[in-house]
């Protein structure tokens, strides 16, 4: 059994207040979720306005299905703020 984890940072722009940071977070996380099933949650910088930290975690019997599932994942955040990503980290255990 393969385990893997997916690490996103996204610079966010024009956010005022934590109510509209948490209405995209949630649309991210929901999105992901149901066409991934994916474990997803928020970390760190909870209360900061100007970026987003999401964490994910999958696992499958092996390695190329875990990857292929994280890129996918990855992808699609890509296609919705490709420039604004800061950070991105995948590891599979």
């Amino acid at each position: 059994m393969m385990i893997g984890t997916l690490y996103i940072k996204i610079r966010l722009h024009g956010i005022t207040s934590l109510k509209a940071k948490r209405r995209i977070s949630s649309s991210l996380k929901q999105k992901l979720k149901n066409k991934f099933n994916l474990a997803v949650a928020e970390i760190g910088s909870e209360n900061s306005l100007d970026h987003l930290e999401i964490a994910m975690v999958t696992l499958a019997n092996d390695k190329l299905r875990v990857e292929e599932i994280l890129n996918k994942a990855l992808q699609m955040v890509e296609a919705v703020s490709a420039d604004d990503l800061q950070e991105v980290k995948i590891e599979v255990f």
